[in-house]
C-alpha cells in the first residue's frame, strides 16, 4: 500500500497533521517510536493558542489537568515576575495523556498508526518516498508520495534528508505526586519559572501544577553527569522547589526518579526538500528563551498538513512546492524567534540573576511596561511581542542596562542583533 503522507513521529505536531490530513480524506500513515501512553519529558504547560489548534481535531479539555491563570519568573527568593488574570490563560496536560489524546483524534478520522516502530532509513527519489523500520526486531517498509518529519531530536535522520542538525539542550525532569491543595494559590494556578545560575545559566527550571502533583524540571546545556548532578542538586537545595515537593512523593517513570530528553536550541537552517518537510522539535521550533514547544508543534504540523493538502491535490511534489511551507511558518513566527534569539544572546549566560533583576526592576519601574509584560506572559508565555512593542527608546535603555554593548566582541553578531531589536 502506498500511503499519501508518512508521518514520522506521533508527537502533537505530527498527530495532528495526520489528523487535519485525515480529515481531507489523505491515507495517513504515521510510525510512532514509542508505545500507546509513552511518556516525553516535558513541563506540559499550553497557552490557550494551543487550545484553539487542538480544538481542530476536538475538545481537549477533557484532559486538562489544571486550569492555569499566572505565570510566575522567579529570579531569588525576594525578585518575582507575575502576571495574572482572573481567567484561565492556558492549561496543563500530561503529555502522555495529551500526545495519545491527538493520535487517537487522528485514528478516529481514519489515520492508520504503527506504534514501538523506529525508523531507520529514509529514502527519497522520484517515485517517492520510503522508509525502512524496525518494529521490535522485524523489518517493516513503508511507501508513499510526501513525507513529515515529526521525529524530534533525531540527527541521523536530518543527515539523511540532507539538512544539517541544530544545537541542542538537555533537560530533566521528575514528577511528584501528592496533595498540592494546600501549595500557595500563586504557585498552584500558574506556570513557574526559577532562574537560577547554580543549577543552569542557560535556561531555567519549572515547576508546573497538575490535579494532584507536580512536573519539575530544568533545562541545561549538555555536559553530561554534570548536568545530572546540577538537576539533582537544584531538587534538594533550590529553596522554592524544595518548599513545594515538602509532603509529595516522587512518581517513578520507567523505574526511574528523572528522566532526560534533548531540546532544541535554534530553528534549522533549512526545513524542506523535495517530498518532505520537517516540524516541531525535529524542525528547531522552540522558544529561544522560554523552550516552549508544543505550540510551535501544533502550529508548524497545522501548516504542513494545509501545504500537503495543496500539493496531493496538485500532485506536485516537487521541492519547489515545499518550499510553501518554510514560506509559511516563517511568516507565522520566524519573526518571534528571530526577536527572541536576540534577547537570548544578552540575557541568558555570566551574571545571569542580575539580568534578570535587571529586568524585572526596569518594567516594574513604569506601570504601562509592566502591563505590557505581563499580557505578553498570559498570552503567548513569551516576551517576543513585548519587545516587538516597545519604543526604540525603551530597547535601549534596557539593552544599555544589560549591557548589550558588550557584543560589540563580535560585530557581525551584534550589528545583526541590533538591526532585529530596532
Amino acid at each position: 500500500m502506498k500511503y499519501d503522507t508518512i508521518i514520522i513521529g506521533g508527537g502533537p505536531g505530527g498527530a495532528l497533521s495526520a489528523g487535519i490530513l485525515a480529515q481531507k480524506g489523505h491515507k495517513v500513515l504515521v510510525i510512532e517510536a514509542g508505545s500507546i501512553n509513552r511518556y516525553k519529558v516535558c513541563s506540559g504547560g499550553t497557552p490557550l493558542r494551543s487550545i484553539k489548534l487542538l480544538s481542530i481535531l476536538g475538545n481537549p479539555l477533557k484532559i486538562v489537568e489544571r486550569e492555569i491563570k499566572g505565570v510566575n519568573i522567579f529570579i531569588d527568593e525576594n525578585e518575582v515576575i507575575s502576571a495574572k488574570k482572573d481567567e484561565v490563560i492556558g492549561y496543563s496536560y500530561y503529555r502522555s495523556v495529551l500526545d495519545q489524546w491527538i493520535r487517537d483524534k487522528a485514528q478516529d478520522y481514519g489515520a492508520e498508526i504503527v506504534y514501538n516502530t523506529v525508523a531507520k532509513r529514509i529514502y527519497i527519489d522520484k517515485y517517492g518516498v520510503k522508509v525502512k523500520c524496525d518494529h521490535k526486531g522485524l523489518l517493516k517498509e513503508y511507501e508513499g508520495e510526501l513525507l513529515i518529519g515529526a521525529f524530534g531530536i533525531r540527527a541521523d535522520l536530518l543527515l539523511q534528508l540532507g539538512l544539517k542538525p541544530s544545537e541542542y539542550l538537555i533537560s530533566f525532569q521528575s514528577e511528584f505526586v501528592g496533595d498540592i491543595e494546600n501549595l500557595d494559590d500563586n504557585i498552584k494556578h500558574s506556570f513557574n519559572f526559577i532562574v537560577d545560575s547554580r543549577y543552569s545559566t542557560y535556561s531555567y527550571g519549572w515547576i508546573f501544577p497538575k490535579k494532584e502533583g507536580l512536573s519539575i524540571g530544568i533545562t541545561d546545556r549538555m555536559e553530561g553527569e554534570k548536568a545530572t548532578l546540577r538537576f539533582k542538586a537544584f531538587l534538594k537545595d533550590n529553596i522554592i522547589v524544595a518548599k513545594q515537593i515538602k509532603g509529595l512523593k516522587i512518581l517513578p517513570i520507567y523505574n526511574r526518579e528523572f528522566l532526560a530528553h534533548l531540546n532544541p536550541n535554534k530553528p534549522l537552517d533549512k526545513t524542506y526538500g523535495k517530498r518532505f518537510v520537517v516540524i516541531g522539535d525535529a524542525a528547531g521550533f522552540a522558544d529561544p528563551i522560554t523552550w516552549e514547544g508544543i505550540y510551535f508543534s501544533l502550529k508548524s504540523g497545522e501548516i504542513a498538513a494545509k501545504v500537503f493538502d495543496i500539493l496531493l491535490t496538485n500532485k506536485n511534489f516537487s521541492e519547489k512546492g515545499t518550499k510553501l511551507y518554510e514560506k509559511e511558518w516563517k511568516k507565522e513566527f520566524g519573526k518571534i524567534f528571530n526577536v527572541e534569539w536576540a534577547v537570548k544572546q544578552i540575557l541568558w549566560g555570566k551574571d545571569l540573576e542580575k539580568k534578570w533583576i535587571t529586568v524585572a526592576k526596569f518594567f516594574k519601574s513604569n506601570i504601562k511596561r509592566y502591563e505590557l509584560l505581563q499580557k505578553g506572559l498570559t498570552e503567548h508565555m513569551s516576551i517576543a511581542p513585548v519587545i516587538k512593542q516597545m519604543s526604540t527608546l525603551d530597547k535601549l535603555r534596557i539593552g544599555f542596562k544589560l549591557k548589550g554593548y558588550k557584543l560589540l566582541k563580535n560585530p557581525v553578531n551584534f550589528i545583526h542583533i541590533f538591526r532585529t531589536l530596532l
